[in-house]
């Protein structure tokens, strides 16, 4: 895809002047305008480029002929060949919109985002509190559970006091129940056997 480095219309306005320069015969110096015509078109081509080297190979002569006439011409019919190229082949700019930015929408927003972030923290500030609250909890209930379950080693008469009392009472009766029921059960077996 062909490319240039100004803008099309920028462009095509720097090669007419230099053609309607080529019209003045009263002031035309030739060596300078060739020079300014190659300063353009390596401004709008590139200074690699064919365009550049194609008006650096036409040379004006130094004396007045009609030879120059041609040379007039010939450079009039290639700058008109770089206006009808660039207008065939370089796609029109595309006008860039530029977005006007809302800093009031956005510092809003952005308000917005940071109260919500902060009512996040709260939120998870709160949960942790309640998380370590609930842990303690556990914690104590463990420590009671501990101190309360009978356990066969170190078995002493407090602890076995404690255990009783920690127990709900159904158990208890239950319990109280079976110990009357075996020993009722001793004492009559003992009783059968005359012991």
């Amino acid at each position: 895809m062909a490319r240039i480095f100004t803008s099309k219309q920028k462009a095509i306005d720097l090669i007419n002047n230099r053609i309607n320069e080529l019209n003045d015969f009263q002031n035309f110096n030739h060596v300078a305008w060739k020079a300014r015509t190659v300063s353009d078109l390596t401004e709008i081509f590139g200074p690699a480029s064919n365009q550049v080297f194609n008006a650096q190979r036409l040379n004006f002569y130094d004396i007045v002929t009609n030879e120059n006439g041609k040379i007039r011409e010939n450079f009039r019919q290639l700058l008109q060949s770089y206006i009808g190229f660039i207008k065939d082949h370089i796609p029109e700019a595309q006008v860039k919109v530029v977005e006007q930015i809302d800093w009031e929408k956005q510092y809003n927003e952005m308000h917005n985002i940071v109260i919500q972030k902060g009512h996040n923290f709260d939120a998870l500030h709160k949960l942790l509190e309640n998380r370590d609250s609930m842990i303690d909890e556990l914690n104590a209930e463990v420590e009671m559970l501990k101190n309360n379950v009978f356990q066969t080693e170190n078995v002493t008469p407090l602890r076995l006091w404690r255990f009783f009392i920690n127990l709900p009472w159904e158990s208890v009766t239950i319990i109280i129940g079976i110990l009357g029921a075996t020993f009722a059960l001793g004492v009559w077996l003992a009783h059968l056997l005359k012991l």
